[in-house]
Parts: C-alpha cells; structure tokens; sequence
C-alpha cells in the first residue's frame, strides 16, 4: 500500500483494486477523504505530485500538489473544513510562500481559499507556534551546536546526537524546520543539519537562490528539490560523511553560488 508522510499531510491509497478508488488526505489540521470516480491514479510521490491517467488514455500527466489537484478538479466541495487543511498543505510546501516553487497560480489559489475564510495567522499559529517545549530544549541545543564552514563561511551546520534527544525527550519530527536557521545567518548560502539516529543518520540540506542541494544530496544516495534536499544512511559513519559532505557543499557553493 503506497504512503507517504510529511509536516503538512498524508495521501494514502486505501481501495487500490477497487471501483471507485478512495484516497484518503490525513492533513496537520484535519483530514477528508476523496472518491475518483473510474479514474486510476498512479501515486509516485504522494505528498508531492500524482500522475492521472483515464483507461488506458492518458487524461492528465502533471506534477501538481495534492492542493493543486482538489482545487482544480473540484472533486471535493471547498467548504471552511476543506479549506483550511489545504492551505496549510501550501504554506508548508512552499516555506511560507518563501520557495522558490511559489508561482502566480500558487497565489491564486490561496486567495480563494481565503475567500471561503481561512485565517493565515490561525493556520500558522496552529502549525509553527504550538510546539512542545521538547521541541523548543531540542532546537536550543541544535543552534548551539551551529559552526561555520569555508573561508568565507558560507556553508552554515548544525549536529544532534542521541543523547540531545534522550536529554530533551524529543524526537525526530520534532527537528523539522531546524535547517533552515542556518539560511537566517549573514553570508550563509547554504544549510545542513545532521541528526544521529538510532540506525546511521539523516543529514537535512538547505540552500539560497540557483545552489541545487538535490544533487548534493544525490551524491550520497538522497534527493528532493533544488533548495531543499534530504539525505539518509543506516548504516553509514557520521563522522565519516561529515567532512566530505562539507567539502562537496562547499564546491557547490563555489560553483553555483
């Protein structure tokens, strides 16, 4: 059963071998389920992009967000319950609306939900400033572990060990959002942060205008977007890929920033 999970939301197959298909859209704020009527969907990255395809015609071959696809299919009423969940989904894909992945149809799109009365304050309020005080111990000692890196200290990193997280008892999900301190520092072009799991570790890329941190990242058998990029390896040496990821960022940085 295909899955995916992320901050703002959840698309999960439920009937795949069945007429009609349910999709069921598990959002931060709430959750709504969807029916397609005699329409297949192959799900590649369910919180990211779905491909539809009708018969054996293709009817539609795009990547679009999941809002993107309820919006403009209408295939569920856009009522307050529906809305503010989708919004939510759009303000944390796009950073915000600070991505670059922030187009003109993206704003058009928000300012219709708007209509139907989502609060952008409220959303925000309800996703970024309600976190548990793990979370606030947890992100105190990643902004303490933060260090420059290249002569021109470009390159901003943090680290959190295991014990950062048994001392705080937080947990992974709780370092969403970390990284990108690093962005905020003056001359800083692009951000990593390092988290030492129980099984290898993961390693969180973040970067400034055309630097592609996706490539970076899939040098080390990772991926994502152009400004955003996620590595992780389980059975891998911290300290090992440390400094030569730091050495590859830098060069990156050089050549593309």
């Amino acid at each position: 059963m295909p899955c995916c999970n992320n901050s703002a939301n959840e698309m999960r197959i439920i009937t795949p071998a069945e007429n009609p298909i349910i999709i069921e859209i598990n959002f931060l704020l709430g959750s709504l389920t969807i029916k397609v009527i005699k329409l297949p969907i192959v799900v590649d990255n369910p919180a990211i992009e779905v491909k539809m395809r009708a018969y054996n015609k293709v009817s539609i071959v795009v990547m679009i967000p999941t809002s993107f696809f309820i919006c403009k299919t209408n295939i569920v009423a856009l009522t307050y319950e529906t809305a503010e969940p989708i919004y939510a989904a759009i303000m944390t894909d796009t950073g915000s609306f600070r991505f670059e992945r922030t187009t003109p149809e993206i704003h058009e799109i928000s300012a219709e939900l708007l209509k139907i009365g989502v609060n952008p304050g409220e959303v925000y309020d309800k996703i970024y400033d309600q976190s548990k005080f793990s979370k606030i111990k947890l992100f105190g000692k990643a902004v303490n572990s933060m260090k420059l890196y290249g002569d021109d200290s470009s390159i901003g990193y943090m680290r959190l060990t295991r014990k950062d997280f048994n001392d705080t008892e937080a947990i992974e999900s709780d370092t969403d959002g970390f990284v990108n301190v690093s962005l905020s520092i003056e001359n800083v072009k692009l951000g990593l942060l390092f988290l030492e799991l129980k099984e290898g570790f993961k390693v969180s890329f973040r970067s400034k205008g055309t630097i592609p941190v996706n490539k970076l990242a899939a040098e080390f058998g990772g991926g994502g977007h152009i400004n955003a990029a996620g590595l992780r390896i389980r059975d891998g040496n911290i300290e090992e890929f440390i400094p030569k990821i730091l050495v590859r960022a830098l060069e990156y940085v050089k050549q593309y920033g």
